[in-house]
């Protein structure tokens, strides 16, 4: 006999979860299982610390299955005496299922963010499921029901633990990745071991879902940015070390790290490690220069870049993540699923800034290089000294040549054990001679060694006393080349210190060096010695040519920064350039302009974090803004985020919240959470700016109609038109009066106001404005300006919606023509009027040439804006309408699909624009009958609308219309009178009696009382 023991807790002071019907699924699962009689269910609630060593005791299970709350890090919550949650940690349940190794096979632990407890059980226990996240009640009740119905069926655990993912799958349930398997023995099962083994035996490393077939096949990443020396020497013993240390551990994840101080080749061994072993990696390699950056944005970037794979900023219940959980969602993704992955992190400066960003599986090897010793007691060390006698003159020799060698053999022995044996002292040392004329003598090179002795602190590592005079050796090796510049340089130098250890283009030190009014000349005989020796780095990509500096010069460079009486005035030119670029990123980017700025980046960080009191007053909202800006334009809004949020902070502080400059940080702070549907955190932004702007500037200035725009554009978009109007009425009034009635700012404040009288219905009003608008932009810009073509498609729009498609088509022709002459055939501009045009076509029945049309929008889009932009996914929303108009579901459905992914991942769970994916996709299933599927999608767009937009909104009338018709059309007369009967009040009390979606959802009413 079997036994399957489910243990629930779900304490008075957490969240009400529905574990009686997942507990009845279960039992339901055996009920109908062919060998009921060979299994035994029992089940205890409201568990609590001492009852879960009890029931085990008693029943002696061969599966334990927990439903409950669980907390990630710290532990799982069960029941105190008084019914409240008391949590129980990963270490002791490992400890409890060791005593029970020989009786239980498996647990399976169906709670949120588990899978830290299932690791360390799984140390004991051959199966163990957990959850990788947060899961909803209903995907933890339908992964149970799949698991339960196979493993009653004779499955083995791992197909068991399949059916359970299929079937979250099988309900458009968007969590099937959530579940995670600890395996040892696929073929092991509940009721027959030896006859349930899979014909495919999956390649396991312990983590995840095991080569699953649906899954898309990734080439591995391996990527090692660094080339290594030719002239790599030695250190065959402490490759063999870190070697042995991670194959010895097959079940954990295992950590080392490379100590050593500055110099000694610790990024040269992790480089010679990883090219060595590379194809025992099969799960990729992955390097991340730590020092002095965001080891998680790095990390959440390198997924995004390398793999291709969206981070989602939201998990499956819609809660923002952090950039902490983005990271673990990295490292639970990684791609392959399976192989051993290589994980490099080089010149870690300190563990506890992000040891919680570090992999959990134990599929990772992770190596740290790092100056400290002792940097963990979890953490595997190799203590990296410098080399031995023998191999610091066989470098040296390499690097030098063998010929002078020889003729000075014992001088060079002496060089070496000057330079400390350190490598890269022998390495600058050796260059240095190299560069010399052949009658340069060694002796000559040793007495200069001796003579030039230097005690700088900055490139000093106290902590490693011992190897003090290889320490000197380093410096008095910089030192060395620094002398034999001339002044000049040597002010160029220390510029270049200020520039972050990643490439920067030659003409920002140009520009920079103008400003501080240098010889040209003398700039570029400067930048030809520090690149002659070896103090720069000259790097060629894509036929580009760009510099770099080593970290530890640049400290060096720093130092001399520091010691240089213009020290203030080279960070203010430094700062004052990048702030310059950053001015540069607009509103709305494109791939081109992203392409263009993002090496200036790091450096335009480097002025936010540590020059700010170089920026001027003026300058200082430019510095987030760029920043700022450059996230926000790749819809990367967690990582915006910061940048918004310091501007506000960082303004308030210094100028003051009366300033206009600390209006305009909340003005932009607004518009992010704009972006991000998190309208009520805008709004109160918004108005707190405009009370800002009318108390500084008076209600008849300009900027004061601005802001009074912004503020009705938010209402606008929530479809509160009645608190639109008057701001946009008064923001009308304003430009009239100070710019005068043919202003284009006073057409841009028609065309709004017309927007709003268009979203009503009124299209008596809007009518006239639109096109009074446009012909100010006509007279005063011309008929060919990219304003002009605007109003063109904003009329065109307006007449399409109406269904005057012979009014519109010119419009849009018109506009196009003007956008491919003044901005190019290929921008975004131009994209989407094409998608404009496209979606009259299908509307008018016109397939190819809306198919034609849709599809280069379409690639425009992808090559501009990047693949997984939200506009991408607006254009393959309008692609699939056209399908779906034709009738061609097997081409619709994955491009609706597509779409709401992208939503997702871009905007998150939550957003307005998710919703509308959600919407459509659901209405693509009701035209197919699918009508359980349209009602899952149907009633997330509802509860997204409902929560982000109000009951009061248009959009939430049209999903309460869509889901009515399902109803309808399931005979479910009574649910959908009531949502229909909500839909007609709300179009009626927001659009009017007239407006056409009042009219239909009338109809649909009036149908539905038809046919009851």
């Amino acid at each position: 006999m079997k036994k399957i023991l489910i243990l629930a807790a779900n304490p008075t002071d957490t969240n009400k979860l529905r574990l009686d019907e997942e507990v009845r699924e279960i039992q339901s699962a055996h009920r109908q299982a062919k060998n009921r009689e060979g299994i035994e269910i029992t089940s205890q609630w409201a568990l609590r610390v001492d009852d879960l060593r009890r029931e085990i005791l008693y029943h002696t299970p061969n599966i334990v299955h927990f439903c409950g709350h669980g907390v990630g890090d710290d532990g799982l919550v069960l029941e105190n005496e008084y019914g409240q949650k008391q949590l129980v940690s990963s270490e002791s349940l490992a400890g409890l299922f060791k005593l029970f190794h020989k009786d239980v096979e498996c647990v399976v632990l169906n709670a949120c963010y588990s899978e830290v407890q299932a690791e360390a059980i799984h140390q004991h226990i051959n199966c163990v499921i957990g959850m990788s996240y947060a899961i909803g009640d209903k995907a933890a009740i339908k992964f149970a029901t799949g698991f339960y119905d196979a493993l009653s069926s004779g499955r083995n655990y791992q197909d068991s633990f399949e059916f359970g993912c299929n079937a979250i799958d099988l309900t458009n349930i968007p969590e099937s990745q959530i579940p995670q398997i600890k395996i040892k023995d696929i073929s092991k099962s509940l009721l027959d071991p030896d006859s349930n083994t899979k014909s495919s035996q999956n390649d396991n490393t312990g983590t995840g879902r095991p080569n699953p077939s649906s899954e898309k096949t990734f080439k591995p990443i391996k990527y090692i940015p660094k080339l290594g020396s030719k002239n790599f020497v030695g250190r065959q013993d402490e490759l063999a070390k870190i070697h042995q240390k991670f194959d010895a551990q097959n079940n954990k994840l295992v950590i080392s790290a490379v100590s050593g101080m500055g110099g000694v080749g610790k990024t040269e061994l992790a480089v010679q490690y990883a090219k060595t072993y590379e194809n025992d990696y099969p799960g990729g390699i992955c390097w991340l220069n730590v020092r002095d950056k965001n080891l998680a944005k790095q990390i959440i970037q390198f997924i995004q870049l390398q793999m291709g794979l969206e981070v989602p900023q939201k998990d499956p219940q819609g809660d923002l993540l952090t950039l902490k959980e983005q990271v673990t969602w990295c490292w639970t993704n990684w791609k392959p699923p399976s192989g051993l992955v290589l994980v490099i992190l080089d010149d870690v400066t300190q563990l506890e800034d992000f040891s919680q960003l570090l992999p959990t599986n134990k599929r990772f090897r992770v190596v740290i290089t790092t100056r400290l010793r002792d940097i963990d007691t979890n953490v595997e060390e190799i203590a990296l000294n410098v080399l031995s006698p023998d191999e610091a003159l066989e470098l040296f020799t390499k690097t030098v040549g063998k010929t002078k060698v020889n003729k000075e053999l014992e001088t060079a022995k002496k060089i070496c054990e000057w330079l400390g044996y350190l490598p890269l002292g022998i390495e600058l040392v050796g260059r240095y001679i190299k560069q010399k004329p052949p009658h340069f003598k060694l002796a000559k090179m040793l007495e200069q060694l001796k003579q030039q002795r230097l005690h700088n602190q900055a490139i000093k590592n106290p902590q490693q006393k011992s190897l003090s005079t290889a320490q000197r050796g380093v410096l008095e090796a910089f030192e060395l080349s620094w002398v034999e510049l001339d002044s000049q340089t040597q002010q160029l130098a220390a510029l270049i210190g200020l520039f972050v250890p990643e490439i920067f283009l030659w003409e920002w030190v140009e520009s920079i060096t103008k400003s501080l009014n240098w010889d040209e000349s003398s700039v570029e005989n400067g930048i030809e010695e520090l690149y002659h020796r070896h103090l720069v780095q000259c790097l060629e990509q894509k036929d580009e040519y760009y510099y770099k500096t080593h970290p530890l010069i640049r400290e060096f460079l720093q130092a001399k920064l520091n010691q240089s009486e213009h020290k203030g005035d080279y960070i203010q030119s430094f700062s004052a350039k990048f702030i310059e670029i950053g001015k540069t990123i607009p509103h709305t980017t494109t791939s081109e302009i992203i392409n263009s700025v993002k090496n200036a980046i790091p450096h335009l960080t480097e002025v936010a974090e540590n020059h700010l009191d170089a920026v001027r007053d003026e300058n200082l909202c430019s510095v987030f803004l760029g920043l700022g800006r450059f996230y926000r334009g790749q819809g990367l809004y967690a990582l915006a985020q910061p940048w918004y949020e310091q501007c506000v902070s960082e303004v308030k502080s210094r100028l003051g919240e009366n300033h206009l400059d600390y209006a305009k940080s909340l003005n932009n702070l607004a518009g992010l959470y704009w972006n991000q549907g998190k309208y009520l955190e805008a709004k109160t932004l918004c108005i707190q700016e405009l009370e800002i702007t009318k108390q500084q500037l008076g209600e008849n200035h300009l900027d004061y109609a601005k802001s009074l725009n912004n503020l009705a554009l938010l209402y606008w978009d929530q479809g509160k038109y009645v608190e639109a109007e008057p701001l946009y009425i008064q923001a009308l009034e304003i430009r009239k009066m100070q710019l005068g009635v043919n202003h284009p700012d006073t057409a841009d404040s028609l065309e709004c106001l017309a927007s709003l009288y268009d979203k009503q219905g009124k299209y008596v009003e809007a009518e006239p404005l639109y096109i009074q608008a446009l012909e100010i932009y006509k007279h005063q810009l011309g008929v060919n300006h990219p304003r002009t073509a605007l109003g063109l498609n904003n009329l065109a729009n307006f007449y399409s919606d109406q269904g005057k498609y012979v009014e519109a088509e010119p419009l849009y022709i018109q506009a196009l023509e003007i956008y491919k002459h003044q901005l190019g055939v290929n921008h975004p501009c131009t994209a989407r009027t094409l998608s404009n045009l496209g979606e009259l076509y299908t509307e008018q029945g016109k397939y190819e040439e809306a198919e034609l049309l849709l599809t280069q929008a379409l690639e425009i889009k992808k090559q501009q804006l990047g693949e997984n932009h939200f506009e991408i996914a607006d254009t393959l929303n309008n692609l699939a309408i056209l399908y779906h108009s034709q009738g061609k579901y097997v081409e619709a459905e994955p491009l609706y699909i597509q779409a709401l992914k992208i939503y997702k991942h871009q905007l998150g769970e939550n957003h307005p624009r998710t919703a509308f994916g959600l919407n459509n996709l659901g209405e693509f299933y009701t035209d197919q009958e699918k009508y359980n599927e349209a009602e899952l999608l149907l009633t997330q767009a509802l509860d997204i609308k409902k929560q982000q937009l109000g009951i009061n909104h248009p959009r939430y009338a049209d999903s309460l219309n869509a889901l009515g018709l399902i109803y309808s059309y399931q005979g479910k007369h009574s649910e959908a009178e009531n949502l229909l009967t909500q839909a007609l009040a709300i179009a009626q009390r927001v659009l009017g009696s007239d407006h056409p979606d009042t009219v239909k959802y009338r109809g649909n009413l009036e149908k539905l009382h038809l046919y009851e």
